[in-house]
């Protein structure tokens, strides 16, 4: 006679607290049927370790940036049998971008190197550019390349940059900002007067 261990319930609104660059938050309820000896295993997408936990909430470090996971919360007995897992899935927040540096200016555009994100692969992410000049409106575009040139702007006029790292799923990160003014009518770069001479 063969002894039938009964499996445990599965936990209840599992849900993501929080997330960083390289860590999630998950929360969830306790199952139906819980006992004080019932313990929580957590699996993640393309990890070959497991987490355990005695508490309803952990939070599974170690992860890339901008990077979607799907996490897996199983109830544990005493020995080990498990629940069916809950799923959930959550995005790790992308790096911000390296440095923004001005490669060309003139009296309506500004042209832009745009800094990789560490830890980030080429075709992972774009930027998203937004500028503003005071008492203008927003403009904005999106950016696959480390490459730029922000046209139609006012001859003159100081511009506020703000560049994210962006994936997909619309998960931004943190925000690089600069200012920098266009060109004024007339007004020439060194660059121009040394070849004006020459």
């Amino acid at each position: 006679m063969s002894l039938i261990i009964a499996e445990p319930n599965p936990v209840n609104n599992v849900i993501v607290l929080n997330h960083t660059t390289t860590s999630v938050t998950l929360s969830w309820d306790q199952p139906f049927d819980h006992k004080p000896e019932y313990t929580y295993k957590v699996a993640v997408n393309g990890n070959l370790s497991t987490n355990v936990t005695e508490n309803e909430f952990i939070t599974v470090t170690q992860l890339n940036p901008g990077t979607r996971y799907i996490f897996r919360v199983f109830t544990l007995t005493a020995d080990n049998t498990s629940a069916d897992p809950v799923t959930v899935s959550s995005t790790t927040v992308p790096s911000k971008p390296g440095a923004i540096n001005v490669t060309a200016l003139s009296n309506s555009s500004i042209s832009l190197s745009l800094g990789r994100p560490v830890d980030m692969e080429v075709n992972q992410y774009n930027f998203s550019i937004t500028y503003r000049a005071a008492n203008r409106s927003d403009g904005s575009l999106i950016e696959s390349s480390n490459s730029t040139t922000i046209q139609g702007l006012q001859s003159g006029t100081n511009y506020t940059i703000v560049v994210t790292t962006i994936v997909l799923g619309g998960v931004k990160s943190e925000a690089v900002v600069r200012s920098q003014f266009t060109r004024k009518w007339g007004e020439i770069s060194l660059v121009d007067w040394v070849a004006a001479r020459m």
